[in-house]
This record gives structure tokens, sequence and C-alpha cells, in this order.
């Protein structure tokens, strides 16, 4: 929230001739800042506590005391370090706040920030010399919300080394397009059809791997996660199946980190673990995850919302995925691919499950598995049962031919209960899904709607 948004609303006592009128000011006043303060989150923000974090540098730019230190060049490049690309879609009314600290500049040189929605283009917000020091805030026009690409850039405009302009604890605020902005998980633009049956989400992402040596109780990972939106972000934990490796639900973790979250395709310690084995280590990867977005030096550093996790798996894997949702109520959200699992009473799960099973399954057949691990579910919890139109049992897995539509339901089913974005509802319980009850690709569907 804006310093000068809070100095707006403090107002002067009225005299009393006006003291009524006044008074129903305030009120209105007090409603309107209480809204404000509510609407504004985060978009991205950097604080520099590992080298020059999302920024990349030219010139002299270097990490100095936490903050990115820029020094200025006679006859060379001057220093300036820019962000990569940063997501505005979903967003609107954008501020951009940061400390900025200018030492030895000279007439007609300075520090200079300034924003880029094309990455070659750029308008400065400020020039600014030593007498300007301080925290500043700047609103952005419209033009910069609704951006893919929206770039920062800081830089300095000098001769000597000994001339430099310091800046830290950026952060870019906006309303959200949550339907009234309250909801600081909600991130994104409002949902479409079209938005979720695309092959990839409106966020940018990267990949770093855990090597079965780093792992911590599992047996390794690939880590998508998004990059050009701020965190934090809910936290999802996805185990292959039986015999199977991570490689074979990549697209998952694709699909779900371009949505906003933080996704671990794991490595089981042995490719032969049965279900019981799969579910302690789903939730050895989520530990794993906080562990590493609460180190500096990770690429997913302050990224992991700890209080919002999730569990998927494919065969074995989505018999573990059911038995952590069942030890772990904790957990936000399941989704069992496939599942297998010599037992089929899940009673006791109070985690918003949605089973997804493979109409032509012959190693999990969907009478003796994915049926009733939903019937056991309990009316309480807030499930649902899809099934793919004669898929067999690798349906889920990479290269099938249904990503379109279970990639839909699956971030709608994760963005709903690991973010409370209830824009999603209408594609679980809604027009949108009622719609998709037709879909020749799905021939079974329940629910126990509304949620």
């Amino acid at each position: 929230m804006k310093i000068k948004n809070r100095t707006a609303c403090t107002t002067a006592a009225p005299s009393p001739a006006r003291r009524r009128l006044a008074m129903a000011s305030l009120a209105a006043a007090g409603l309107l800042c209480s809204f404000t303060a509510q609407a504004q989150v985060a978009v991205f923000q950097e604080n520099f506590t590992s080298g020059l974090g999302s920024f990349t540098a030219a010139g002299s730019a270097t990490n100095s005391s936490g903050a990115a230190r820029l020094a200025g060049c006679y006859g060379c490049t001057d220093g300036a370090i820019t962000s990569g690309p940063i997501s505005t879609v979903g967003f609107s009314s954008l501020s951009l706040s940061f400390d900025r600290v200018t030492s030895g500049l000279d007439i007609g040189e300075g520090g200079i920030a300034e924003y880029s929605t094309n990455g070659s283009t750029w308008t400065a917000l400020e020039t600014t010399r030593a007498t300007s020091n301080g925290r500043v805030t700047f609103n952005l026009p419209a033009a910069a919300a609704g951006q893919t690409g929206l770039r920062l850039r800081f830089r300095i405009d000098a001769n000597l080394s000994s001339e430099t302009y310091t800046v830290d604890n950026i952060q870019l605020t906006g309303i959200s397009g949550d339907g009234g902005g309250t909801n600081p998980h909600a991130k994104g633009p409002a949902p479409t059809a079209s938005l979720l049956e695309a092959s990839t989400g409106p966020f940018t992402y990267a990949s770093t791997n855990v090597s079965s040596l780093s792992a911590d109780g599992y047996g390794g990972a690939t880590i998508f996660h998004p990059t050009n939106v701020a965190g934090p972000f809910a936290a999802i934990a996805i185990s292959p199946g039986y015999t199977g490796t991570k490689s074979t639900m990549t697209w998952w973790g694709e699909r779900l980190a371009s949505h906003g979250f933080v996704v671990a395709v794991i490595d089981t310690n042995s490719i032969y673990d049965q279900p019981y084995q799969r579910a302690p280590q789903l939730m050895a990867a989520l530990r794993q995850l906080v562990t590493f977005s609460n180190t500096s030096s990770h690429p997913i550093y302050r990224k992991v919302d700890p209080n919002r996790l999730g569990v998927m798996g494919h065969s074995m894997g989505g018999g573990g995925t059911l038995i952590a949702a069942r030890d772990n109520p904790t957990l936000k959200a399941a989704i069992p691919l496939a599942p297998w699992n010599t037992s089929t009473n899940f009673s006791s799960v109070s985690v918003p499950t949605l089973v997804v099973a493979c109409e032509s399954d012959s190693i999990a057949p969907v009478n003796s598995h994915a049926s009733p691990f939903y019937n056991s579910l309990p009316s309480s919890t807030r499930k649902a049962f899809m099934e793919m139109n004669n898929g067999d049992h690798f349906c889920v897995m990479n290269g099938n031919d249904f990503t379109r539509i279970m990639g839909k339901y699956g971030v709608a089913w994760m963005k709903r209960f690991l973010d409370n974005d209830t824009r999603y509802s209408p594609f679980l319980c809604g027009a949108q899904h009622q719609a998709d009850l037709s879909n020749s690709q799905l021939s079974e569907y329940r629910e126990n709607c509304p949620y």
C-alpha cells in the first residue's frame, strides 16, 4: 500500500457547523481506504537478498550490502539493471515503489528509473540526484497493465565510478482482477475456456533439477516455477506411476507452473515403490520445496506458501496421492490420476479431491480402482470424478490425447482449492462445466457441487 494513499485518508476534524456532513464523508473515505488496502497485491518484488536476483546487469552493477549499486563510467558503459518480463495481465492501477540513494552526482547526471512494455522503448519515471533520496512511489499509466512482458530498468548517467545510484526493495503492486481484488492468492487474468484449454497459461516458467543426492526423502525432481509474476505460490508435488520416472509427467509441471504454481515432478526412491511408499515421498518433496523457498540462493527463494500445498500422482502415485490426502488433512487439494491401490476405502479423506480415470484402463480398471476410490470419499468432502473416454492406463501421461480437457480441469481444481480462487468455480460446477459434459472426450463425470 502506498504511503501517499494513507496520507490521503487522514482528514482534519471538521468545524461544528459541518460535523454531520463531514462525519459521513469520513466514514465513506474510511471504507474507500479499507477497500484500496485490500485490493493492492504484489505483482513483482525484488529485495536483492541473492545477488541481483531477477535482474540482469550491464556496466558496473553489483550487489552491495543487499542492494543494487550502479556506478558511472567515463568512456564506457554506465551501470544498469533490467528485469525480466513481468506479467501484469489481470491487474490494473499499477504502482511501483522502491528505495534509492544517490551519491556524488553532478548537475546533468542522475539515477534513472524507467519501464518498457516491449523491451525496446523506455519511459522514464524519474531522473534523480542527491537531493531526492528516499523511498518513492509512482503510479504507472494504464498502458502498463495487461502486459505479458513489462520490464523495469534502473540505470545511472554519470562519469565516475565514485558516482553511484543504489536501488533496493522494489515492489510493483496492482489491483487484481479477481472480482474485487480481495484475494491475495488470485493470480492472472480472469479464466476463460480458451485460456484453460491452451497448452500453457499466462505466465512464463523455468525449471530446476533436484538430484537424487540432493533430494531429502525422495528420488529427485524437476521443479517448475513461474518467473514473471510475484509469489508466493501454492506448491504441488507429483509422483509418476509404477516403473515410471518424472519424465513421464512433465506436461503437468509445465501446465500448472504456467498458471502460477510451484510444481515438483518427482522421481521415487525406487521405480517399484508401492503407494504407501510414494505417499511420504510426495510429502517429503513438499517439505523440501518449503526449505528451498527459505534458502536465499535457490531459484525458488520466497516462491512457496507453506500453507497451500497439494499432491498429484499417476497409478501407484495416484494411490500414494490418496494416502497422502488421508494422512495429511492440512493439504488443500489432491488429484489422483488413474489411481491404483490395494485398499479402496478413503472415507476419512477431507482434502478436496478430483479423481481422474481412464475408461479402458486394464491395469487399474475403473470399476475396481478409481470409481470405488471416489465413492468412498465422504459426501462432506469436495470431490469430483472425471473419466476419459476410451483412455488407457497411460491416458494422463505425456503425449496423451486429453491434455485440453484434462489440463483444464486440473488447473481449475488447483486454482479453486489451492488459491481459493472462486473465479474457477464455473469451470467445475457452473455453466462452463455444464457445457463440457457433452465433450466427446468425457465418458463420465460426477461431482458434489457447489464449490
